[in-house]
């Protein structure tokens, strides 16, 4: 974002407090009679310091919009700000009309110059200035028929985008997606098994087969750490579209059904879902198995 400074002595200034150093009155005298500035040198650094001086000089000394356009093109001519235009003069717009918000005879030549350069110079995009500027000045530069309608529309889609939670169903979901989280989760199990009893030393690693030894387990079932699971999980939630709601409740099974002792190396899959959802999705299975209890409870008084 652009932020104004303050105007050194021997330097022409404004009421802005930009300095101007590069629209000098001799480059806004050859824009009045539609010559290009051609010995102007704008240096990379100092672009945007260029785009908000010209447009400032454009309200101030009655610059038309191809002026304007026609100094933006000559002094951004072959750099690498041609191809950001727009993008960086719709910020200068958007600045400028933040800045002269309290002075309405210079708010509507901004105004009328955005429309311009939108409409007639189309150095500017309409999409790109309705995403920087607010509903007010929009209103007044013709591009929105009302800011407040406006405004309540920017509130729908942004509630839409960002609040909106997707309606999860078995019908839309893959069921393949539930089957490969369950196969991550029957081998990270497995592979706890596995390395708990080699580290035994057990006969039990081993199996007999045809008269040769053989390991119980494939080593494939090492690969499957903790750290390979989460990364397993989030790939596998992403690429099937899954409720991340179940992929906890299918961790949680598993863990349940391992043994105790390796119920810990399940906590660092945990840290794949946020803290209070596993809270809730706990709670809720709580829930079911009280319900579920009262259930049999009840059953077994109606037999007895």
């Amino acid at each position: 974002r652009l932020v104004p400074v303050a105007s050194p002595r021997g330097r022409m200034g404004s009421d802005l407090g930009v300095t101007v150093d590069l629209v000098t009155p001799d480059v806004v005298a050859q824009l009045k009679k539609g010559e290009a500035p051609s010995e102007l040198v704008v240096p990379p650094a100092k672009t945007k310091s260029f785009l908000l001086e010209l447009v400032w000089a454009a309200i101030r000394h009655d610059l038309d919009a191809a002026a304007v356009a026609s100094g933006a093109n000559a002094a951004l001519e072959k750099t690498a700000d041609e191809k950001n235009l727009d993008a960086l003069l719709t910020d200068v717009v958007w600045f400028v009309s933040l800045a002269v918000e309290s002075d309405a005879r210079l708010r509507v030549k901004l105004a009328e110059l955005a429309n311009a350069l939108v409409e007639k110079e189309r150095v500017i995009k309409k999409e790109t200035l309705m995403t920087q500027c607010e509903g007010e000045f929009l209103e007044e530069a013709g591009f929105v028929a009302s800011a407040s309608a406006f405004r309540k529309k920017e509130i729908r889609v942004n509630t839409r985008v960002v609040y909106t939670q997707k309606k999860f169903n078995l019908l839309r979901e893959e069921t393949e997606g539930y089957a490969k989280v369950i196969a991550v989760l029957g081998a990270f199990k497995d592979g706890l098994r596995f390395r708990a009893e080699k580290g035994k030393g057990d006969e039990d690693t081993a199996l007999i087969v045809k008269g040769e030894t053989k390991p119980r387990f494939s080593s494939e079932h090492e690969k499957f750490s903790p750290s390979s699971v989460v990364r397993a999980a989030q790939s596998l939630i992403g690429a099937f579209d899954l409720d991340p709601n179940r992929v906890l409740e299918l961790v949680l099974e598993a863990c349940e059904l391992a043994p105790p002792e390796h119920a810990s190396a399940f906590m660092e899959l945990f840290s794949l879902f946020r803290a209070e959802n596993v809270a809730q999705v706990l709670g809720f299975a709580f829930q079911n198995h009280a319900a579920e209890a009262a259930r049999e409870k009840e059953a077994a008084r109606a037999r007895g």
